[in-house]
This record gives structure tokens, C-alpha cells and sequence, in this order.
């Protein structure tokens, strides 16, 4: 089971969790903050410098400032990741829209949170996944803001079902869009990969699954990184190699849809090792 760290970042200080208290002030409850979440291993983060200008993308996307130049940022979660003490975690980023005056906070009676950090414990799991699929849109997908509730909501109650997540169609198209936290792409024989596009506010352009692709080029395990429109009817095409999903939780194969089994070749199975494999190559690098 997770374990949230016993620090926060608040109002760029470091803080006990239960003095900096949860951000739920007018901003975080009405939707004005934008996150990201990254993957750490001690104090290394992977890939930072691709989820700060995310980050930034998506503040400036709705005119949230941003409050903390890269680098600066950098330093100060180290020191949070440093005094958690976790040897695998995420790490959550917030930036608000600025000052309310609801008193939320004990510490902080002039709520005035630009800048929210918090830290738990995550072991990543490399087991195949089974997903089910509804039909939902997520508002201004292409920008990663804190309105999850709906996902939230349906992955509590497709877990209890025995899937491991919910996959998101579009009901007027049909179109698979992504899953509740992750990308998801198909693997067509002769290792041609195929995601979804990102051409408007339908999905959040992956920061992992990019990475995956760019793995799997280079060890030769595909040719092609492909942005197409897919319907659920292709997933269970006997001819596929098969289905990953992947975010800064772990990169894993598709097991099934809807309890529907999905085709799942060596290729699949060999493009998230590759994955992984880079990934602990990362990690192992001096800074």
C-alpha cells in the first residue's frame, strides 16, 4: 500500500504534511491548478526536464503563472524527496491560479498556495493489465488540470470488478482516447506502433509513451511512431501484436478489454522490457 511522505511542498517551503494541509482552497475545488506527476528513485527524477515544460505548457495554456523557475523548482524537490526518505516514489507538482481568502489552512489563514508539492511511496508493477471501457471525454484533456473526479470514480468501482483501469471511448466517434492516467497505443505487425492524435483538447500528449517509442526505435523493436484515430473493434484484431499502456506509473501490456483477451506477441512483451531496462539505465546514471 502507498505511504504519503511526512513532508509537503508549500508555499516553496518544506513543511510537515499536516501543517501545509491539503491545497483545497478555492483553486484546487474550481479547477484553476495544473500538475504533473514524476518518478523518483531517492532524489533522481526522471525525465524532469520534460514534465516541467509540460507543466509550464499547461499553466500557460490557462493563464496560471509559473511560479517557479526549472531549476530553482529542481532543488527544491530534491530536498523534499531527501527528507521523505522513499527509496521509489512519485512526485506530484501543483502550480494554482494564485490567493483565496478561505482559510483552509492552519498555517497559512491567507490561503496563498502558488506552489504545492507532495511525495508518496510507489512500487511499480510490470504485470499485464485489464481494462475496462466507457464512453467519456475528459474536459480539456490536452491539459493536465486536477478534475479526475470521474476517473477516480469509475477506476473504485471497475476495481472492485477485477480490471485494473478504465478506458475512455469518445460517444459520438467511438474513438479510443486514453485510459484514466496513461496512453495506450497498438503494436501492428511489423512493429508499426499506433496511439491516438493529439490534435485537439481530446487526450494529454504522453510524456512516457514518447519515450517508449523512442526506446523501441532505437532497439529496433519498431519502425514507426504513428498518430491515427482507433476504434475499439482494432484492439481485438487477431492480427495485432498487442496493447501497452503507459504513464510514469509503469508501462505494461493490455491484457483485456471489457474481459475480451487481447493478442499479446513477444514484440509487446520485449518493447516494455526495453522500457524498463532504459529506465533503470536512467537511474543508474551519476547527475
Amino acid at each position: 500500500m502507498s505511504r504519503f511522505g511526512e513532508y509537503v511542498i508549500c508555499k516553496n517551503q518544506i513543511v510537515l504534511a499536516h501543517d501545509g494541509g491539503i491545497p483545497q482552497n478555492d483553486l484546487f475545488m474550481r479547477g484553476r491548478v495544473v500538475f504533473t506527476v514524476m518518478e523518483a528513485r531517492g532524489t533522481k527524477i526522471f525525465h524532469y526536464d520534460e514534465h516541467f515544460v509540460r507543466l509550464e505548457t499547461c499553466a500557460r495554456k490557462i493563464s496560471i503563472p509559473v511560479w517557479s523557475e526549472k531549476e530553482i523548482l529542481r532543488i527544491h524537490l530534491k530536498a523534499l524527496l531527501n527528507k521523505c526518505g522513499f527509496k521509489e516514489s512519485l512526485v506530484a507538482v501543483y502550480f494554482s491560479a494564485g490567493s483565496t481568502q478561505d482559510n483552509w489552512h492552519r498555517s497559512y489563514p491567507q490561503s496563498y498556495i502558488p506552489v504545492y508539492a507532495s511525495v508518496y511511496e510507489y512500487e511499480r508493477s510490470t504485470n499485464p493489465i485489464k481494462l475496462k471501457a466507457l464512453e467519456f471525454c475528459r474536459p480539456m484533456a490536452d491539459i493536465k488540470h486536477t478534475d479526475y473526479l470521474f476517473g477516480n470514480v469509475e477506476c473504485e468501482i471497475a476495481e472492485e470488478e477485477g480490471y485494473g483501469d478504465v478506458l475512455y471511448f469518445d460517444p459520438r466517434t467511438k474513438e479510443v482516447l486514453e485510459t484514466s492516467r496513461k496512453n495506450i497505443f497498438l503494436v501492428k505487425p511489423g512493429g508499426h506502433i499506433y496511439t491516438p492524435p493529439c490534435d485537439g483538447d481530446n487526450l494529454l500528449k504522453g510524456i512516457t509513451l514518447e519515450l517508449v517509442a523512442k526506446v523501441a526505435l532505437e532497439k529496433g523493436l519498431c519502425v514507426s511512431l504513428n498518430r491515427t484515430r482507433l476504434r475499439l473493434p482494432e484492439f481485438f484484431d487477431i492480427k495485432i501484436e498487442g496493447a501497452i499502456v503507459a504513464s510514469t506509473g509503469g508501462v505494461v501490456p493490455v491484457q483485456s478489454i471489457n474481459n475480451r483477451g487481447l493478442t499479446m506477441k513477444n514484440r509487446t512483451v520485449d518493447i516494455c522490457r526495453a522500457f524498463n531496462e532504459y529506465r533503470e539505465e536512467c537511474f543508474a546514471k551519476e547527475e
